[in-house]
């Protein structure tokens, strides 16, 4: 199931933490940050990016735009 883990999710999600602090909040308010239900990336080139490791070099953009193959939902 697509859903925060944390009461304070919307809170966080709407002072702007989804993308100041990607890493956490994609994984752990993925309902706040609005990454669900459709967990699919949205770039042809995201497997390749992931394997590189871009999802720990790059999150702002990568947990956004790539977050079946950065795997947090």
């Amino acid at each position: 199931a697509c859903e925060d883990k944390n009461e304070h999710c919307k809170s966080w999600a709407f002072n702007g933490e989804c993308g100041k602090n990607p890493k956490y909040m994609l994984f752990n308010c993925p309902e706040s940050c609005k990454v669900c239900p459709a967990c699919q990336d949205k770039n042809e080139h995201c497997k390749s990016w992931a394997s590189s490791g871009e999802c720990q070099k790059n999150p702002g953009y990568m947990l956004f735009n790539c977050p079946e193959s950065c795997k947090v939902c």
